[in-house]
């Protein structure tokens, strides 16, 4: 009996399946390939998109006015003398 089915199994043509069983291999890589390809496509939009709102944030944090202030003495400090005043202005 075990030949006989090991026999029929191989005989069965590949034509003979339904359609949607009916995959050859290059057209199961064609699939994986255009799906892979779209999954890439859709990854670099993602990026994309990504690194554009990146760039308008890094743009607006440089349109917003400094808070920094540099200050310095107004002259050479001397040691164990009170500091002198200093000056401070934005840069």
């Amino acid at each position: 009996m075990l030949p006989l089915i090991f026999t029929a199994q191989i005989n069965i043509s590949p034509h003979s399946l339904p359609s949607p069983l009916f995959v050859t291999p290059n057209s199961h890589q064609k699939v994986d390939n255009s799906r892979q390809k779209q999954q890439i496509q859709q990854q670099e939009e993602q990026l994309n998109t990504q690194q554009r709102r990146y760039e308008l944030k890094i743009q607006d944090l440089q349109s917003l006015p400094s808070s920094r202030i540099d200050c310095h003495p107004i002259s050479t400090p001397v040691p164990g003398v009170d500091p002198d005043p200093i000056s401070c202005s934005r840069p």
